[in-house]
């Protein structure tokens, strides 16, 4: 009795800002801290408590690549998941993994593939195995030196090259999207 006590101690942090396409919710988890799948569950509850204060019918969820805790996290509950891939053998592994908990979790899969043009033949393996699965491939995007330079500085691809042309079949997937019925 007395000999322990227990205090919370906290292992990341959550953040808002309003950007110019809408309110963002975000987490930034602690150096060497383990719970990063309760921390996109706190940044998700966050989102959908502002979603719902601001009448927003839609959230959008950047999960984490991989498929860890933090992935589970962010497919539980949701009603579609756009799992961007790359054609490498991690990324078709990955990709596999992924689409099993989407199968698990209910949740309708669109998939998308970044950088298809450095692979061509493991892209068409990807997109065979989409089309027998019946799970919608909503884009190819090719590979753009121009995203890690954008990056570097700190904008977004449509602000530092808009004329880029990933960024027309970026536009695509997202009409194609917006039309999905899930």
């Amino acid at each position: 009795n007395g000999a322990l006590t227990l205090r919370d101690k906290p292992v990341g942090h959550l953040y808002s800002a309003h950007t110019d396409y809408g309110p963002m919710i975000w987490g930034e988890l602690g150096i060497a801290e383990g719970t990063s799948g309760k921390l996109v569950a706190q940044v998700r509850r966050q989102a959908a408590c502002l979603a719902e204060e601001q009448e927003l019918s839609l959230i959008i969820t950047d999960g984490p690549p991989g498929i860890g805790c933090p992935v589970i996290a962010s497919l539980s509950g949701i009603d579609a998941a756009v799992v961007v891939t790359e054609p490498s053998v991690s990324g078709c592994h990955d990709l596999q993994r992924t689409l099993e908990l989407c199968a698990h979790f209910e949740v309708t899969p669109f998939v998308v593939i970044n950088k298809w043009d450095l692979n061509p033949d493991m892209t068409q393996e990807i997109r065979a195995s989409c089309e027998e699965s019946n799970i919608t491939v909503l884009g190819y995007i090719p590979f753009d030196p121009l995203f890690p330079k954008a990056l570097a500085a700190g904008k977004l691809l449509s602000q530092y090259a808009p004329q880029a042309k990933p960024l027309k079949e970026i536009e695509a997937i997202w009409h194609q999207l917006k039309q999905a019925n899930f």
